[in-house]
């Protein structure tokens, strides 16, 4: 196993060239299905926290390529998810190995200082899976909608006044636009909810409320 899985080991091009011929016999299609393929392994890392996502996938491909060279690829797509859970798996053990040597500086400083350290690593850990999850939530909006959204939860100048100049940007009395973003927030509550042991106003959708005029 690799100590850094998102160290790459570059595959000589013999080793591309297999891995393009068990993705399509003809070169132009094989390479827009590699393509596809780095891009839908980046948003699985992604959607895990795995970091970084973009890295990660291209350990995944050039050691599936490395495989396909050896000959033991016969189904790229279905050997490379394979290959990906296994660097996802020592993605998250690095992280793991990363927070315990942080923990253990702490501890040599002191009890109470390790205690706060990882407080603050395990908000930083919640945090960062909301992130991802609003992200992917926000990724889905039409534009329009994604848009006011975060137009109307952070204004560039005083909320109030940002918010009247919003609605009459977009040709909605501001009640109208108000009930909108309240059907957004509802939405968001349901796609992201709050991590375990998290109170509802801790949620992004939550914190979102919070904000209101």
């Amino acid at each position: 196993m690799d100590d850094d899985p998102s160290r790459l080991q570059q595959p000589d091009a013999l080793s591309f060239d297999r891995l393009l011929e068990r993705l399509d016999a003809d070169r132009e299609r094989a390479g827009e299905k590699y393509v596809i393929l780095r891009r839908q392994l980046s948003a699985f890392f992604e959607a895990d926290g795995c970091r970084p996502a973009d890295d990660l996938a291209d350990v995944t491909l050039d050691r599936l390529a490395r495989r396909a060279a050896g000959g033991e690829v016969r189904d790229a797509r279905a050997f490379a998810w394979g290959v990906a859970r296994k660097v996802r798996l020592e993605a998250r053990r690095q992280a793991a190995r990363r927070a315990r040597s942080g923990l253990a500086l702490a501890e040599a400083v002191g009890s109470s200082d390790a205690r706060g350290v990882e407080r603050r690593l395990l908000e930083k850990i919640d945090n960062e899976r909301l992130a991802h999850r609003l992200r992917a939530w926000l990724d889905r909006l039409p534009p329009r909608d994604r848009t006011l959204f975060l137009t109307y939860h952070w204004p560039s100048a005083k909320p109030a006044s940002s918010r009247l100049a919003l609605a009459a940007a977009a040709g909605l009395p501001i009640a109208t636009l108000r009930v909108r973003i309240k059907r957004l927030r509802d939405r968001l509550g349901r796609c992201v909810p709050p991590p375990p042991g998290s109170s509802r106003a801790d949620s992004p959708s939550g914190r979102a409320g919070a904000s209101r005029s």
